[in-house]
C-alpha cells in the first residue's frame, strides 16, 4: 500500500524485505507458547478465522472440532456478517469456508462494502480501522480492504510451495540481479538473504533458510558456468537471415537443430503438474580429432 511499493526502480529491496516479513507472520508457531504447528493445526486456525467472520467472535479451537462433529451440541451466536451487514455480505455469511478462502472472492466481497460497512466491519474484528499516520498516496479504503483478505485467506503451505520448486532454476531465477548478485556486488547495500545468526523459531524454520541459501548458491554458481560458456561461443547475429550464429566452441555446449514437445501426461491424482513430459532434442556433433 506504501507509495515506495509501486515504484518501477528501487523498490526492489524494500518488496523483498517485506515479503519475509509477511511469511513470517504467517508462519507455523503457536503466538504464546512458541511451539511448532502442524498442517492441520494450521487449517483449524484459518478455518477458526473464517467463522470469526461469519459469527462475529473467536472460537475456541475445541469448540471448532466439536461443533463439526455435533452441531446440535453448540449454539453459535448470530452471523455478523448476515446480522449486520445481510444485503452486501449475505454470501459470506451463508457459504461454506472452502467457498470464501480465496483471495479473488473475498476481494470481490469486500470491495461491495462502503466506506462506513467497511468501517464497521473492521471495529467488529477488532482490526485497526483509523491510520496511525496520515501518509500521502495511501488509500484507506484499499488499505481496509487488504488488510481483511491478509487476515482471512487461505495460506500456502511450505511443504506444497518447497514441493511445488523447480529442480533447477530457470531463466528467471538466473538473471535476476535481485535474487542472484553478481560478481561486481561491493556490498554497499543489504541483502535479503535468510540469516543464519538469528533465532530460529523452529527446527523447520532452520531447514529452510539453509536451503534457500542453498538453492542460491547452487544457482549463482550455474549462472557463472553459463556465462562462461557463452562467452566461449563467442555469438553473433547474422545478416539479412538474423539468425543467431556461434562462431566459438564450448565443450559443455552445443548448438540445438531442433525442439519439439512430443507428449504431455495429465497430473496424477492430488498433483497439478504433468505427470511426465516427453520431448525431442534434436543436435549436431563436430567430432575432432587431435593425432
Amino acid at each position: 500500500m506504501a507509495p515506495i511499493v509501486k515504484r518501477k526502480q528501487g523498490s526492489n529491496l524494500f518488496n523483498q524485505l517485506l515479503e519475509i516479513l509477511r511469511f513470517y507472520a504467517g508462519f507455523e508457531i503457536n503466538d504464546h507458547t512458541g511451539l511448532a504447528l502442524t498442517d492441520s493445526q494450521m487449517t483449524e486456525l484459518h478455518c477458526g478465522r473464517l467463522m470469526e467472520l461469519q459469527v462475529g467472535e473467536q472460537i475456541p479451537p475445541h469448540i471448532f472440532r466439536f461443533a463439526f462433529i455435533n452441531t446440535t451440541s453448540y449454539r453459535f451466536p448470530q452471523l455478523i456478517a448476515f446480522k449486520h451487514f445481510k444485503n452486501s455480505l449475505s454470501d459470506i455469511a451463508l457459504s461454506n469456508l472452502a467457498s470464501i478462502e480465496r483471495r479473488p472472492e473475498l476481494l470481490k466481497q469486500f470491495k461491495q462494502l462502503d466506506d462506513g460497512d467497511l468501517v464497521k466491519l473492521c471495529d467488529h474484528l477488532g482490526i485497526r480501522s483509523d491510520l496511525l499516520v496520515d501518509v500521502q498516496g495511501v488509500d484507506k479504503r484499499e488499505l481496509l480492504v487488504e488488510g481483511l483478505v491478509q487476515k482471512f485467506e487461505k495460506r500456502t503451505s511450505q511443504i506444497e510451495a518447497i514441493n511445488a520448486m523447480p529442480l533447477y532454476p530457470d531463466e528467471f531465477t538466473l538473471f535476476n540481479d535481485t535474487l542472484v548478485k553478481t560478481q561486481f556486488y561491493s556490498g554497499d547495500t543489504p541483502l535479503a538473504l535468510p540469516k543464519l545468526n538469528l533465532q530460529f523459531l523452529t527446527i523447520h524454520d532452520y531447514l529452510l533458510r539453509n536451503f534457500n541459501l542453498f538453492r542460491l548458491e547452487s544457482t549463482y554458481q550455474i549462472r557463472q558456468d553459463i556465462e562462461d560458456v557463452v562467452k566461449r561461443l563467442a555469438p553473433r547475429l547474422t545478416y539479412p537471415d538474423r539468425k543467431t550464429e556461434f562462431s566459438g566452441w564450448a565443450r559443455m555446449a552445443v548448438s540445438i537443430q531442433n525442439f519439439s514437445i512430443v507428449d504431455v501426461a495429465k497430473p496424477n491424482l492430488g498433483e497439478n503438474k504433468p505427470a511426465h513430459v516427453k520431448a525431442d532434442v534434436r543436435f549436431f556433433c563436430i567430432y575432432r580429432y587431435y593425432g
